[in-house]
């Protein structure tokens, strides 16, 4: 047991206290008194004839002689540095290049669709009636979907473009070995995008994570062929859907579609990066090259960190990386579970490349292509009338034969006598509906 200096002065209720670790003070009267110790922490003393009570004031476990306090290792983890890999918009990457099918199809983008408008049109008649008779709704129902569904026909009928290549030989197999390298890239078991990679610097970090160097956050990928919207192309078109964007591979250049619009960038101005990386996959996919294991929480030599109870080997994975990028910002990082396939692909852009400006598509539109609203409604009511005067000499040709093309007295009377029993229908129907409404 150690000697220790203390020392009180008292002036009225208050009392200064001398030690070694400096001057505290405390305040109060006979059986409770308020102090604060040299260490600025407070507590507060109350009690008399033997029974005393004594209760030290804020965080117990703050510097103070004889705490418990945690390895620097095992403290909490600074925020690591995050790279963040965004992909340009359309509508930011339009305004460097613009062909005449990217001005095309960012007017079908800007344009009001009918179908839409009249699929609001017939829902709201829809709600009306169900206010007034559940059974009216039924009608406008009908009605709406079968016009909305001919109204959509014709609406991707006047937006759509068609697109011709015309490739020689030398041009058709430089892009048949892009179909080629894209074929590989959906064979693989696992194709992902990175959104982002925080980098893990300390120690600790490391141990969470089974020893990695980067914290990598990714999407799934959709790979496959398919026509853009809203176009019509002779040849095979290598698709890539991945995040909020889908990217057509044509011959000619990339097509960028998203929610902002349509914008093209060519091969000329695209950079391909090939590399492989090591990854650690709790659950690899099938195709994965495994080169090692490590530990779910490793020591700095790669053993096993004794300290964790559930600590179990975690497959190390080699993968392939590939970054494409452009001088006007477009940026994808993808990475596949096959560390071949990005080389493939690689050697596929740079041939399409040399190829950019030689290879020019033929554009053409249709005759009703993006017509104004009111040329929408005179086309529309036009259709309908061509559409009734067909039907109409059908059916004049139908009753021709029952009566038989002497017998010119009872083909004109079945004549009058069906437009006579197609008023007499549609006048019943309005009744009905009436007398429902009225009741």
């Amino acid at each position: 047991m150690g000697f220790y200096f203390r020392k009180s002065v008292r002036v009225g209720p208050i009392r200064l206290n001398f030690s070694r670790s400096g001057v505290g003070i405390s305040a109060g009267v006979k059986g409770f008194r308020y102090g604060v110790r040299p260490n600025g922490r407070g507590y507060v003393h109350a009690g008399r004839y033997g029974l005393y009570y004594r209760e030290d004031l804020g965080d117990k476990g703050r510097n103070r002689p004889g705490s418990c306090q945690l390895p620097a290792e095992l403290s909490p983890p600074p925020v690591p540095p995050t790279e963040i890999y965004a992909m340009a918009r359309a509508a930011e990457l339009s305004q460097f290049v613009q062909t005449d099918l990217v001005r095309l199809l960012n007017d079908s983008y800007r344009r009001m669709r009918l179908d839409y408008a009249s699929a609001v049109l017939f829902g709201a008649l829809c709600l009306g009636c169900l206010s007034l008779k559940p059974i009216l709704a039924a009608i406008p129902l009908c009605l709406g979907v079968l016009v909305v569904w001919l109204i959509g026909r014709w609406e991707t009928r006047r937006r759509t473009v068609c697109v011709c290549y015309d490739l020689d030989p030398s041009s058709q197999q430089t892009f048949e070995r892009l179909v080629s390298g894209f074929n590989e890239l959906a064979a693989c078991r696992q194709v992902w995008v990175l959104d982002s990679s925080a980098a893990l610097t300390t120690l600790q970090q490391r141990k969470l994570h089974a020893g990695a160097s980067n914290l990598v956050t990714r999407s799934s990928v959709g790979i496959g062929e398919g026509t853009p919207p809203w176009v019509e192309a002779n040849v095979t078109i290598p698709t890539i859907i991945a995040r909020q964007q889908t990217l057509y591979f044509m011959p000619d250049g990339v097509l960028v579609y998203d929610n902002s619009g349509v914008a093209h960038v060519d091969y000329h101005a695209i950079s391909v990066a090939a590399d492989t990386s090591r990854f650690v996959e709790p659950s690899p996919p099938a195709d994965a090259q495994v080169i090692g294991h490590t530990w779910a929480h490793p020591n700095r030599d790669g053993g096993p960190d004794r300290r964790f109870a559930n600590n179990y080997q975690i497959p190390l994975c080699l993968y392939g990386d590939m970054v494409v990028r452009s001088q006007s910002g477009f940026l994808l990082y993808l990475q596949t579970s096959r560390s071949d396939v990005p080389n493939l692909f690689q050697s596929a852009i740079q041939h399409l490349a040399a190829l950019a400006f030689s290879v020019k598509p033929s554009v053409e539109v249709n005759r009703e292509h993006l017509q104004s609203l009111g040329s929408c409604i005179l086309a529309g009511i036009s259709a309908f009338g061509t559409a009734v005067i067909q039907i109409s000499r059908a059916i004049d040709r139908f009753l021709e034969k029952v009566a038989g093309r002497e017998n010119q007295i009872v083909h004109w009377f079945l004549r009058r006598l069906a437009i006579v029993g197609l008023f007499v229908t549609l006048g019943a129907l309005l009744a009905y509906v009436i007398a429902r409404v009225v009741h």
